[in-house]
């Protein structure tokens, strides 16, 4: 009995069913979800708006839909081009500068709608698992860790959480297993 569950899980295709599994919910409620403040303040980052002129243009102290927001922070619709976004970045305070550098481009290409948002996020994952398969494989020289550390990753609640937030958690994610890759490819050849 003991030898058929370790052979059951020892099968390739259970973790690549997991890992299925874990983009598809992705991908469910993302339009419904609740848009919070944060994710605001990423689209006024992205948007270019001086957080002054943001600030004067939006009431405080209330409740809002995401549609009053459309208007001020829609990129596609309104005049922003890119250089004028860069400029309104580059005069902002920022923490992550990749990531909005990244949506600029992201919201020109794809749309700036509140989903778009939350969908770069979840394309930063997607990104993710393939490395964190190789992060695995690299570790522990087994494709079936790989798998086995890719579909915990896809299923974490954690993961899952951060991944439908059009907040920068998922770009840090991915930069650290870059980094983790880079570093052990560095430590394997001895060299800088």
């Amino acid at each position: 009995m003991l030898e058929l569950i370790n052979q059951f899980f020892r099968k390739p295709l259970l973790y690549l069913i997991i890992i299925l599994i874990g983009v598809v919910f992705k991908f469910q409620g993302l339009d419904t979800k609740f848009f919070w403040i944060d994710e605001i303040f990423t689209m006024s980052h992205t948007s270019g708006v001086v957080w002054e002129e943001f600030v004067e243009a939006i009431p405080q102290d209330s409740i809002l839909s995401i549609e009053d927001f459309n208007n001020l922070l829609d990129v596609n619709s309104s005049n922003y081009t890119i250089k004028s976004q860069i400029k309104g970045l580059s005069q902002m305070t920022q923490l992550t500068p990749l990531h909005y550098f990244c949506l600029v481009i992201w919201t020109k290409i794809i749309g700036s709608e509140p989903i778009d948002y939350r969908l770069f996020s979840i394309m930063v994952f997607l990104l993710s698992l393939p490395l964190i398969y190789l992060l695995g494989f690299k570790l522990s020289g087994s494709k079936l860790t790989g798998l086995i550390s890719a579909s915990l990753f896809s299923v974490s609640p954690y993961m899952h959480y951060f991944s439908q937030e059009g907040r920068y958690y998922m770009l840090w994610v991915f930069s650290i297993i870059l980094v983790n890759l880079v570093l052990l490819k560095s430590l394997n050849k001895n060299n800088y």
